[in-house]
């Protein structure tokens, strides 16, 4: 599988534990319309190594990303959503093999990638 779209699944609320885990194909995940989904899972796309892009932002509602939610996609970019609150351990990778970078809208959503090793260099904030 290369892609995935929710587009519509207005009532998706959670992404499961190891739901895409070890997909290494998949390249893109459609989220428009997801304002429900409120939680990404324990490596819900772990080991996703061809993951590139995610754009998390239509989820206004998500607020947990469980640990490991994206080890092992270290071609990712994440742009995340201002309603997180809260972020698992290692959930954007080890520090010796993060995500490629996560973008996030404020200097709070900054803090808690931070909290969890992420390197801040690899941050951007984009209000």
């Amino acid at each position: 599988m290369q892609s995935a779209s929710f587009a519509g699944c207005s009532k998706l609320t959670q992404l499961s534990r190891e739901v895409f885990s070890g997909c290494s194909n998949l390249k893109e995940v459609n989220f428009t319309d997801c304002s429900s989904l409120n939680t990404l899972g324990t490596y819900a796309f772990g080991y996703c190594s061809a993951l590139e892009n995610l754009d998390l932002t239509p989820c206004n509602n998500l607020s947990s990303i469980d640990a490991y939610a994206f080890y092992g996609a270290e071609n990712a970019t994440n742009k995340l959503p201002a309603s997180v609150t809260k972020i698992g351990a290692d959930a954007f990778g080890s520090a010796t093999k993060p995500c490629k970078s996560i973008i996030v809208p404020n200097d709070a959503v900054k803090e808690l990638v931070k909290k969890v090793g992420y390197p801040e260099n690899r941050i951007t904030v984009k209000p």
